[in-house]
Parts: C-alpha cells; structure tokens; sequence
C-alpha cells in the first residue's frame, strides 16, 4: 500500500494539461512548432506538447522540456524558462529522481515570481508540497499547499480543481488533517464538471473508489476502477492507466482475487509502453517471483530481464543527474582548456618525433655522403650533437608531459572532492533562505513568524556569504599564488574579535568563553588567516558543546613556538576520522562532530597554517570533549 501511495502523488503531477485525448492534443500541438513565428511562440509550443508527452511517453516529454528550456534560456524568456523547468520537475519525479525534481520546481518557482505569474507560482507550490510529501516533509508540504491557495486570489475551476485533488493526495492519511483532506474531495466532486480537466475527473473517481473501498463498498469501487481505466486507456493517458491498473492489482490481491495478476501484468506493459520503468520495478520484481515459485521459468525470466533493464536505465540516470549536478556548480571551463593543451603538446610531440626520424635517416644519407665526399666531416659532427640535442629536450619534453597529467588527474580528483564539499555546506542554508523569502513574499505568514524567520535568514545569510567569501580568498591563493609577508599580532585581540563575531551563538547557547592567554603573547602570522581558524575553531566548539556549557581558549609557549587550544566540554571526535580530519580525500566520515557539513573549513585553516609555517591538530580530552589547536612562531613583548 505504501507504494500504491507514493505512486499516487507521483500522478499528481500530471493533471494540469487537457480535457481531450492525447494523440490528437499532441498532433495539434505540434502544428504549432511548425507555424510558429518566433522564439516565444516557438517555446510555448514546445512545453505544451512536452506537457501532453509526460502524460503518454515519459522520455519524449523529457526531450521537448530540455529543447525547450535552451531556446529560452538563450533569448531570457522567463515565463518559457520556468514552464521548461516545471515539466522537468515533472520528468526528472518519475525517472525517479527526487533531487533533481526539487531543484527544476525550485528554479521553476523563481522565475514564474519574476514574471508575475501568479497561476504558476501556484501550481509550481502545489507540486512542490507533493515533492516535500514524497520526502515525509510534513512541514513543508503544508506550508507550500497553504501558499498555493493564496496565491491566486480568484482561481478558475480548472486551477482550483488541481489544487484540491493535491490537497487531498498529500493529506489523506495524516489523521489530524484527514477530515479537512476529505472536504477537498467534495468540494471537487461539487466543481463544474465541464471546466475540470480529463485527468483530474479520473483521479477524483479513483480517490472515491478508495473512499468507497475504506466503507466496505468494494464492488462498487471496482467498478468504478474498471471505468476508469477504460477512460483512461480510450484517451491515451498512459500514466493514468498504468496507475488505475496498480491500484485495481492491489485492491484484488488484498481480497484473493485472481484478476489482481492480470492488472498487474497490464500495468507492466503500460509503464514499458510509456517509458515509465522507474514505478514499475517492485511489480516486476513480485511478478518474477510468483511465477518462479510457479515453476513457470519462460515467464520468470521475462519478468527477470524486465527487471535487469529498469535497474541499468536507473543507475544511467543517476549518474547523468550527478554529472548534471556537478556542472550546475562549477564551470569546467578551466579544465576544458587544460584539456585542450594537454592535445596540443600531444600533437607537439608527435610532429617533434616525425622531424626526429627525418633528422635521423637525413643524417644517413650525410654519412655516406661524407664517405665518399670526406670534405663534409665537420658538418656531420655538427649535425650529430644536433640531433643529440634534440633527443635529449625530446625526453625532457616527454618527462614534463607526464608530470603534467599526473597533476591534472591530482587537480581534477581535488575539484571534484572540492564540488561535492562546497555544494554539501551551501546547499541546505541558501534553500532554506529561498524558501522561507518565498512565503513571506506571499504573505503565508505571520507578523511575528515573518519577523522571527527573516531574522533566522538575515543570521544565516551573514554567516553563510562570510564563509564563502573566505572560501573564495582560499581558492584564489590556490589558483594565483600566495605571498606571503607575516606581521605580528596579539592573540588577546584576535580572540577578542571573533569572540565578538559570535557572540549571539554564544548567548542562544548560554556558553561561558574562558580565555587563559598572557597579554604579551604575539604570533608572526597573517591576519585574516588567523581570524578564519580562530572563528572556525569558536564555531565547531560552540556547536559541538552543551548549553550552559564551558569553552576555554589557553595558550601553550615553548621554544619561541606558542601553541593556542580551544577546549570544548561536547561528545568528542570519533576515533576512526580523528586522524583524517585535516585531509582533504578521506573516506571515512565522523559521525558526531562533522554531520553538518563536508569538512572543507578544517581543510583550508590546514592550509592556511601551514602558509604561515606553523602546524595544527586536535585530539579527545581524557574526561569528555575535545582539544583543537595549532602552533605559530612567536614574538617576546
């Protein structure tokens, strides 16, 4: 049954597209490609007949959504932009890819806002409460619904039609918002059936029979089911038959019936008829099974081979979503031109080697020339130190090629691990503040929950843009160079000033900061390199402790080296990643202290301590917490 579910709010989001059969909507829709007069014609064009694909063939619909979000992209069409990246959202939930669906309707939600559709901005909410559903996001589920009711003030049947069947699909089996959820299929069943789209009307008469079926009605329901796939398969919507057979399969396995195998069957050929082998997996799976224990081995091994294809399909699609996430990241612009000089020196030394053997058989022919002629000596000689010459800067040549690649191959594993640190620490905060910006801007909220948030995104927005921006400085000292010219710098005073800084964490937690440093204890270093250790240190203590706990910050001098600890009273490091905190290609994870983020901070302060000649590590306290600290040259005040 939790199948069956999620199965159903998958369908959801295909409801908003025509009242007709998809065959002739289709055809008529791609008369309009070909008439079309202009890029926004032609772009409307596209997403309407990717729309009418998604409900029939799931990989044609994928193709016009891609088409069409280039074209739009390139002529800054937003309304095209985000109905592109709506039906994206749509292909990328069924492959399934939930990730990458969330982002399409995120970006999708974005542009719609920019250009004031309101219509979009609802349904894109709407969908998007099925995607939080889809990832037990209760809270977020309710917040995006509520916010697509709001935002069209006066919406049409057709629009209001969608909104309810949504409604229902994501609340029905919450028990405290089951009543309201079941007043939403009465206020739909109540619309004018004439302004509701097709696929709607069969979704409603498929939530009614489960109403029926949760009444004890089953005959009546089945019947209705059977209607519905009539409906359904006589209109072309693949998708909607697919589901009506799934959950007539499921309904008759419950009650022993044997039709449940031949539903089951059929919803198999419609999922591979309409390319939607993501969601039919499990049935394969169940169908291979029983007929194995059937004995039946011609049909076992069909459904088995069924089986083996959806799982190669899917880990293909996955890899191409990482790839597609990595791109979305970071441009590959400066690895494409160190490909490009890679080939060219490979090109380089391959015309050195061709004028190398010319070189060589020219020089035969001087040899016998000077045994007959002798007077040519000299001018062999000379040719011969120039032909060793030659074959020594080729080996050199050859030698610094393959330095070269063994750097480039080092580099492009760096960025990657790079990618997949800095994409893991800013993903969360900055589409916590697109989300929360978005309903307050449609006024979901509040006076004092608005206030409370925006306060909430102003802290995180400072904390997180201070961290890129010292990321950035770090990736340009790596990429240009780095100077480095040490001044000297009162400990006292950089502890001050990062005690400062976070200072209201300090507070929320209610932690007492004892710092046990000499006044006269000057470090040779460089500012800013310090205050980024010094803040991340502060930061992972504070974290890390207790409330009403206790952080101490003392200093060790020793042979002109001082060392500086911060000392936290939290659970202490994991023994397993303790060693490999600092590296940047560790595989293990720690699973107390760095489930919050990818590590990336510890990696650039190593880097920076190491600039400034010094050294840096932590270990685990004797009696609870741990110890983070790094030693510098000193200087005697």
């Amino acid at each position: 049954m939790r199948y069956i579910r999620r199965v159903g709010i998958l369908g959801l989001l295909f409801v908003y597209t025509t009242l007709y059969a998809q065959r002739y909507e289709i055809r008529t829709a791609k008369q309009l490609l070909s008439s079309a007069t202009d890029s926004i014609r032609y772009v409307d064009a596209l997403n309407k007949v990717s729309a009418l694909y998604l409900n029939c063939q799931l990989d044609s619909g994928g193709i016009y959504a891609h088409n069409a979000y280039n074209i739009a992209a390139r002529n800054k069409y937003l309304k095209g932009i985000a109905d592109a990246n709506r039906n994206l959202g749509r292909y990328y939930l069924l492959r399934p890819q939930v990730y990458l669906a969330t982002r399409c309707f995120d970006h999708a939600l974005i542009h719609y806002r920019q250009a004031g559709d309101s219509v979009g901005v609802a349904l894109t909410l709407a969908q998007l409460a099925v995607c939080y559903h889809f990832q037990r996001n209760q809270v977020g589920a309710n917040l995006s619904i509520t916010a697509s009711f709001k935002s069209v003030i006066k919406p049409s049947d057709s629009i209001k039609s969608f909104l309810l069947v949504t409604y229902y699909a994501v609340f029905i089996n919450d028990s405290t918002t089951r009543r309201a959820a079941k007043s939403a299929l009465n206020e739909l069943n109540s619309l004018n059936s004439q302004s509701v789209p097709l696929n709607v009307k069969l979704l409603a008469q498929l939530y009614v029979a489960k109403e029926l079926i949760e009444a004890g009605k089953m005959d009546t329901a089945i019947g209705l089911l059977k209607n519905n796939l009539q409906q359904s398969d006589t209109s072309g919507l693949t998708y909607m038959s697919l589901y009506t057979c799934n959950f007539l399969g499921t309904q008759l396995a419950v009650n022993r019936n044997k039709d449940s195998i031949f539903y089951q069957q059929k919803m198999i050929e419609y999922g591979v008829e309409g390319g939607y082998t993501g969601l039919i997996l499990g049935t394969v799976n169940k169908l291979a099974s029983y007929y194995l224990k059937k004995n039946d081995q011609t049909r076992a091994a069909e459904y088995s081979r069924i089986a083996l294809q959806i799982m190669q399909q899917q880990q293909e699609g996955i890899k191409q979503g990482e790839a597609d996430y990595l791109s979305y990241f970071f441009g590959d612009e400066k690895l494409r031109t160190l490909k490009r000089q890679h080939e060219s020196q490979s090109a380089l030394l391959a015309s050195t080697s061709t004028n190398s053997r010319f070189a060589y058989y020219q020089m035969i022919l001087i040899i016998i020339a000077v045994l007959i002629l002798g007077i040519f000596l000299s001018v062999i000689y000379r040719l011969y130190k120039l032909s060793y010459s030659s074959t020594v800067s080729l080996k050199e040549w050859q030698h610094e090629l393959v330095i070269g690649n063994r750097a480039l191959q080092q580099n492009d594993d760096f960025k990657n691990k790079l990618i997949s640190m800095i994409a893991h620490d800013f993903r969360t905060p900055l589409h916590n503040i697109v989300s929360i910006t978005g309903f307050v801007n449609e006024e979901v909220l509040t006076v004092t929950e608005a206030a409370a948030m925006i306060k909430q995104v102003d802290k995180t927005a400072e904390y997180t843009l201070q961290l890129f921006e010292e990321i950035s400085r770090w990736i340009r000292t790596q990429i240009s160079g780095f100077k480095y010219q040490p001044i000297s710098l009162s400990v006292n005073e950089l502890i001050s000033k990062t005690q400062q800084s976070l200072g209201q964490t300090l507070h929320e937690k209610n932690i007492r900061l004892v710092v046990d440093i000499p006044p006269s204890t000057y470090v040779l270093g460089d500012f800013e390199m310090i205050q980024f250790i010094h803040r991340n240190f502060l930061h992972n203590a504070i974290k890390f402790s207790s409330d009403n706990g206790i952080i101490r910050i003392v200093s060790e001098k020793e042979n002109g080296v001082v060392k500086i600890l911060f000392v936290d009273e939290g659970a202490g490091i994991d023994k397993d990643i303790l060693p490999q905190l600092f590296i940047w290609n560790n595989t293990t994870k720690d699973k107390d202290r760095m489930n919050k983020g990818a590590g990336l901070a510890l990696i650039i302060c190593k880097d920076f301590i190491e600039k400034m000649n010094g050294t840096i590590g932590a270990f685990n306290n004797e009696d609870e917490g741990s110890t983070f600290y790094y030693q510098l040259p000193c200087i005697e005040i």
